[in-house]
């Protein structure tokens, strides 16, 4: 009886532990879930920040780069390594195209910048003047004018700091004195932010967490307006020929054809012709959620909408810096400093100036890159991106297409030096457009041929003739469109296929004739 009674409660005991344990494994799957949720909530919220932006520069016909940088430039580089409509779809979805692999940089350019921007933006020109760009004095490390010549330029503070003196430089053989980019203007960004999706931490703009800090707000409206932009390009036809010479070198064609080998689709080399820098934000910030009562910033009224004191805002945004406030998020942004412009309890505008002007987007050209590391024609990047484009063959279709008519090729040269010519002839005569400035070399090893005298020198250089537009013929296929290459490269089979047993029907026909004869 005891024995019956202490198994009960060993029982009761064991059931009431494993249901704490079902409660205990439910919680915790619970919070997994719900950690997972909003982990997912947040990486969408800084998604949608990043496209929303980026759509606001693509909506200016420019493609976007995402973050910010600084270190692109016009004669760049990179290969774009996602299939055309992966890229396509990553763009609509993103906002943005991915630049992970960066091959070349042209350079040496300086004199192609004084030439193309020389009638306006060079000051031994009359026109109405243009934004100066600001670069580092090199000496003092204070920001100095651009009309003032930078000795080294090697310690310039940026990348086009340093290119605008090289450019001073080479200009200062013509006479002149100082270099004045071309403006450029985007529309205004406005966006929801609030704690939980900071546009700050999606842009690298520190003034939106300081302004948010500023405001004790947990919600605000964000209006960013570019300022201080410019653009920087060359043609297509002065970049162009420097990067087919770049792929022509060993190293270089070599590099390009490891990539593209086994490649299921097109790659392509795109070549940057024109960037837009910034290096100037204005930041307004409209709170509609408080969290930690009212800003004391001496404003005029309780309703806040009174401009409130400049030096009294300038010390409450220090204050804000020095307090640690938005560290986490500022050890992240690039360096620059953030002015307070007006205010009040429940708005604040802010601008904030890089150190260094950043690229916010390019232009651009794709180059196809081919078996062997050739390179194409180039087309419009936003050609693609709009589908406006026709799609290429790739280079695994091409290598396949060629090396089934090489298989032909090797037929051909297994053929006696008679039979080659009757096949020569053949392929002339039904491509007249293609053989025609050989004719008369095959006509002459044709009545070679028909007297059993062929004579080897003219036989083998008329071959390599043959085979020369025979390969320009194939070339063809490389720049054409998926289908127009299946058809050229087919229709050469075809022609091969046809030339060759009309050959071999020919030769066996002068055979039987002669041993009749």
């Amino acid at each position: 009886m005891i024995l019956h009674v202490a198994l009960n409660i060993s029982i009761k005991a064991l059931g009431d532990a494993m249901k704490a344990v079902r409660r205990i494994v439910c919680v915790v799957v619970l919070a997994c879930c719900l950690g997972a949720c909003t982990k997912d909530k947040y990486d969408r919220s800084m998604e949608d920040v990043a496209r929303n932006w980026c759509m606001t520069i693509r909506a200016s016909q420019v493609i976007p780069i995402y973050p910010l940088e600084e270190s692109i430039r016009p004669g760049d580089v990179f290969l774009v390594g996602a299939p055309h409509a992966k890229e396509v779809t990553l763009y609509r979805e993103k906002g943005f195209l991915p630049m992970d692999t960066h091959l070349h940089r042209i350079s040496g350019l300086e004199k192609d910048y004084v030439d193309f921007y020389g009638e306006g933006y060079l000051n031994e020109y009359p026109a109405p003047p243009k934004k100066e760009v600001s670069v580092a004095n090199a000496s003092s490390g204070q920001s100095s004018n651009s009309s003032l010549p930078l000795r080294d330029c090697a310690n310039s503070s940026d990348e086009f700091g340093r290119l605008m003196c090289l450019i001073e430089k080479q200009n200062g053989a013509k006479g002149g004195r100082s270099m004045q980019w071309p403006l450029a203007v985007f529309p205004s960004y406005t966006v929801k932010v609030g704690t939980d999706a900071s546009l700050g931490a999606g842009l690298s703009l520190k003034g939106i967490p300081l302004g948010l800090s500023f405001l004790h707000a947990s919600q605000a409206l964000a209006m960013v307006t570019i300022k201080d932009s410019y653009s920087v390009g060359l043609p297509v036809d002065v970049l162009y020929p420097e990067v087919t010479a770049w792929a022509a070198r060993p190293e270089a064609s070599e590099l390009l054809d490891e990539y593209v080998d086994g490649h299921e689709n097109v790659l392509y080399v795109r070549l940057i012709t024109k960037v837009f820098l910034a290096q100037q934000f204005d930041i307004a910030l409209l709170s509609n959620s408080q969290t930690g009562g009212r800003v004391n910033v001496n404003t005029e009224s309780a309703e806040g909408n009174a401009t409130a004191d400049n030096a009294t805002m300038t010390e409450r945004l220090t204050e804000l810096v020095m307090q640690n406030l938005v560290t986490a998020a500022a050890d992240q942004m690039p360096k620059g400093e953030v002015a307070f412009m007006s205010g009040s309890s429940s708005a604040v505008s802010l601008r904030e100036t890089l150190d260094r002007p950043v690229v916010l987007g390019y232009h651009a050209v794709d180059i196809p890159v081919f078996d062997g590391g050739r390179l194409g024609a180039p087309v419009a990047t936003q050609s693609f991106l709009l589908d406006r484009a026709t799609p290429l063959a790739s280079a695994r279709e091409i290598r396949e297409n060629r090396l089934s008519i090489v298989d032909l090729n090797r037929e051909v040269n297994s053929l006696s030096r008679t039979c080659a010519v009757f096949f020569m002839h053949i392929m002339a005569d039904r491509s007249p457009d293609r053989y025609g400035s050989i004719v008369s070399l095959l006509d002459r090893l044709v009545a070679e041929a028909q007297e059993g005298s062929v004579t080897e020198s003219f036989f083998d250089a008329t071959k390599k003739d043959f085979d020369d537009v025979t390969d320009d013929w194939i070339n063809e296929a490389a720049n054409a469109s998926t289908e127009e290459s299946d058809r050229i490269l087919r229709s050469i089979k075809a022609e091969y296929v046809r030339a060759l047993g009309m050959a071999r029907r020919r030769c066996e026909s002068m055979k039987s004739r002669r041993n009749y004869e």
